[in-house]
């Protein structure tokens, strides 16, 4: 019989107060492809990029150092691993499944990477988009690549192409993102659309679309342990 851990404290991250139900949809899929680690990255994103999700095996082996952690005594299974960022709330819900042992998390991302200290400044930090007469081609398709950069470092430029058929809402959702990895108020103006392609200023590929399709989905989680 499977037994499933809910995890009030999860190796010293912190974590939220859990609901009954999570809901959630979700509307496309794409795979990257990143070159430096010849790694294949798999998401499907909902709500115009509010939900990110990932059950991605190269996503799990970068958090090896959680899923050892509940290994059997002497064992190598292979963990199972399932995230669902909601950008909205900066909660990040994480499934791990290993062997006959589920261990589930709800965690919240903004006191995790700030380590719960306030903001230090009202200053708001902008990154935005130039765009350049540079084009890429991707899966048959010419993209015009933009120059991004935040204002504090205005040479501190990587390149984006973007496909706006695909809308993610930068600036409402990972504007949060960044304010709360930064300790620093952030906008951010560049193309709603889904990163077809980056490269940084040298002109290496750090992370190219290989795929995508429309894949309408609902989900749902319900992690509540509660008596009566």
């Amino acid at each position: 019989m499977r037994k499933r851990f809910l995890v009030l404290i999860l190796l010293s991250l912190p974590l939220g107060s859990f609901s009954q139900d999570i809901n959630f949809e979700l509307d496309f899929s794409a795979v990257y492809w990143a070159p430096k680690s010849n790694d294949t990255i798999r998401i499907s994103v909902g709500n115009n990029g509010r939900y990110i999700f990932t059950d991605s095996e190269e996503v799990a082996k970068s958090f090896g150092s959680i899923t050892r952690r509940f290994q059997p005594a002497g064992g190598k299974e292979n963990a199972d691993l399932k995230l669902l960022f909601d950008l909205k709330t900066i909660f990040m819900l994480m499934e791990v499944k290993i062997g006959q042992n589920t261990v589930l998390a709800n965690v919240d991302l903004n006191q995790f990477m700030k380590k719960g200290k306030s903001i230090d400044s009202a200053t708001v930090r902008k990154m935005s988009a130039t765009p350049t007469a540079l084009k890429i081609e991707n899966n048959g398709k010419k993209y015009k690549l933009y120059g991004v950069a935040p204002d504090n470092k205005p040479d501190d430029l990587i390149y984006m192409a973007f496909n706006e058929k695909y809308p993610v809402d930068y600036d409402t959702y990972f504007s949060k993102l960044m304010t709360s990895a930064t300790g620093e108020l952030f906008s951010i103006d560049i193309p709603s659309g889904l990163l077809v392609h980056v490269e940084d200023s040298k002109g290496e590929i750090i992370l190219e679309l290989l795929s995508i399709k429309k894949k309408k989905q609902k989900g749902s989680a319900n992690i509540q342990l509660k008596l009566e």
